[in-house]
């Protein structure tokens, strides 16, 4: 007979400790958001206009990061499309929300972000 549940418990409490990561800022709550469901609950315009307030506070942080200014991303760009127009690929990973990101952005190369000759010239793995 397999495993039962106890069994199955016990011998992953035996190994989670190698799955921790620790506190990642990108897997904490975020305080601006905490209370989201009570929010929608009350209204969707307001549980919208929270996840707005979200949206904002990310590019305001975004925008105070030095590569915005010093022309690491304008060097990016050039890198990606001089190779996807050598007819290389993009390989984009992640895990969490940047893996989510990187499935996302090559569903939206596919979708038309990209001219059509190179709607497969990139791939997300999460």
């Amino acid at each position: 007979m397999g495993d039962t549940s106890d069994d199955t418990y016990d011998a992953f409490m035996g190994v989670c400790d190698q799955f921790k990561l620790g506190d990642l800022v990108t897997e904490s709550p975020n305080p601006i958001s905490a209370n989201l469901s009570y929010e929608c609950e009350e209204g969707l315009d307001k549980g919208l206009s929270t996840l707005q307030a979200v949206d904002r506070a990310a590019f305001e942080a975004m925008l105070k990061l030095p590569c915005i200014n010093d022309g690491t991303i304008e060097q990016l760009a050039r890198d990606v499309h001089d190779t996807i127009t050598a007819g290389r690929k993009v390989f984009m990973v992640g895990c969490g929300a940047t893996g989510r990101l990187s499935l996302s952005l090559e569903v939206f190369a596919r979708e038309g972000l990209v001219e059509p000759e190179y709607h497969d010239s990139f791939r997300g793995f999460m």
